[in-house]
């Protein structure tokens, strides 16, 4: 059984790991958000999913995990073994987690 001294060190090295990982997101996120913006015409470009991991920080696996789950933007079928999503609605999807997290 553990000490309270050894679960006290615990808590602390667990909320010092939590709180690098929501500072990491954080910038994750101010860079995918800066780097969006700089597309003229959001709204008109898809994005494949390199690009969609590179902006958003998210693997290829995570992106799939989130989609089924309803909690990431739906691909688009450009071609029989192609997909993409719309630059606005990663933007949305990127701005609505920021709030998350602030809120």
């Amino acid at each position: 059984m553990a000490t309270l001294a050894e679960v006290v060190a615990q808590y602390r090295r667990n909320r010092k790991a939590l709180v690098h990982l929501q500072a990491m997101i954080e910038e994750a996120c101010t860079k995918a958000e800066s780097s969006l913006s700089e597309d003229p015409l959001p709204g008109d470009r898809l994005l494949r999913v390199p690009e969609v991991c590179k902006r958003t920080g998210l693997s290829r696996t995570t992106l799939w995990r989130l989609e089924r789950a309803g909690e990431f933007p739906r691909r688009r079928q450009i071609s029989t073994q192609t997909v993409g999503w719309l630059v606005s609605d990663v933007v949305e999807w990127i701005k609505s987690r920021r709030e998350r997290g602030a809120g």
